[in-house]
């Protein structure tokens, strides 16, 4: 499920970190079902995994990866993989020795780039592409 995302801008980190994992879930799934070869198989699996799954996997309107020519920088990369930790602008801009206006301003853009609208969308893609800071 290439499209699967936070549906909209959560109102707290807990919403935010709630819809991340429940993205997450729904990627892992569908990585499970990828693994299985036979269709007889596949299919019946990913629907009860998705039956047992909590929340609704939400399909944006167009497939989520940077726009053609505008992969995203290393600190863009670097960025949305941190923005899975639930991170402000202010920590993101500690943890990185910069200020607070670049951070914003590499967020934009990785806005911009994978055409999300949400900090959340940032995390939940990140994750999908094993971007984590997570061991």
């Amino acid at each position: 499920m290439d499209e699967t995302m936070v549906k909209s801008s959560p109102r707290t980190l807990t919403e935010a970190l709630a819809a991340l994992h429940v993205a997450a879930a729904w990627a892992t799934s569908d990585g499970l079902a990828a693994g299985v070869r036979d269709d007889a198989l596949r299919t019946p699996f990913l629907d009860r995994a998705r039956r047992r799954l909590p929340g609704d996997p939400i399909i944006v309107n167009q497939p989520v990866g940077p726009k053609a020519g505008r992969p995203l920088t290393r600190r863009e990369m670097q960025i949305a993989a941190l923005l899975t930790e639930g991170l402000t602008n202010r920590e993101l801009a500690a943890r990185l020795f910069l200020s607070e206006l670049t951070v914003a301003s590499h967020i934009r853009n990785i806005l911009a780039k994978l055409d999300l609208s949400s900090r959340a969308q940032i995390a939940a893609w990140a994750v999908r592409q094993g971007l984590t800071t997570n061991p």
